[in-house]
């Protein structure tokens, strides 16, 4: 019962528990958010969108790299206010754009973004194929989607994430998925995980 409590906190945070768990996946997330950011390789100009932001420290990272663009969307309430008061200077700016909702409702813009990419985020898609679809058609002409997965392995043997919440996928299911929807993609990995860069082709 408390593993499945923890198990949704994971999905999205809410309440004092949220707050508290919240912290915890700031630090265990910092140092693959260190090397997915640095695979982005943020440009002037770029208009970059993360999906998941939680406490928006990557889209932070981002902006202080380069003069771009970044908005993104995370559907606990938690994350949102977080994110909002870490990057509230650039909001004011007009660099930064946070949005709070559930990314499959939300209203992408066509072949607008040249980057996106979410860690740890596609566990909780039922058909990786319909966001898989709805990612690449909002990127430009060979615009790149990054994804920070942890291997199966490692879900697995997790007592929090071996819920009938989270979708244990491996690496080849989200290579093939990708393929299936048009992006042709790499991987590497890194830490417990996997890092992916998908290209629209």
């Amino acid at each position: 019962m408390i593993n499945k409590a923890i198990a949704k906190q994971l999905k999205r945070p809410t309440g004092f528990l949220g707050k508290i768990l919240s912290k915890f996946l700031k630090r265990m997330n910092s140092e693959i958010y260190v090397q997915v950011i640095k695979d982005v390789n943020a440009q002037d100009g770029d208009r970059i969108f993360e999906i998941g932001y939680g406490h928006g420290s990557g889209i932070l990272q981002l902006v202080k790299i380069a003069d771009c663009v970044v908005e993104g969307i995370d559907f606990s309430e938690v994350m949102y206010k977080d994110a909002v008061k870490l990057n509230q200077k650039y909001i004011d700016k007009g660099m930064v754009s946070l949005a709070f909702g559930e990314f499959l409702d939300y209203e992408m813009k066509s072949s607008y973004f040249d980057k996106v990419f979410c860690v740890n985020v596609i566990y909780f898609w039922d058909d990786l194929q319909v966001p898989f679809l709805r990612i690449k058609e909002s990127l430009n002409e060979n615009g790149t989607f990054f994804i920070y997965m942890d291997s199966l392995e490692d879900i697995k043997n997790s007592r929090f994430t071996n819920d009938e919440m989270f979708n244990l996928y491996d690496i080849d299911f989200v290579l093939k998925s990708l393929e299936d929807v048009g992006f042709q993609s790499s991987y590497y990995n890194y830490g417990r995980g996997h890092i992916i860069m998908a290209i629209r082709t």
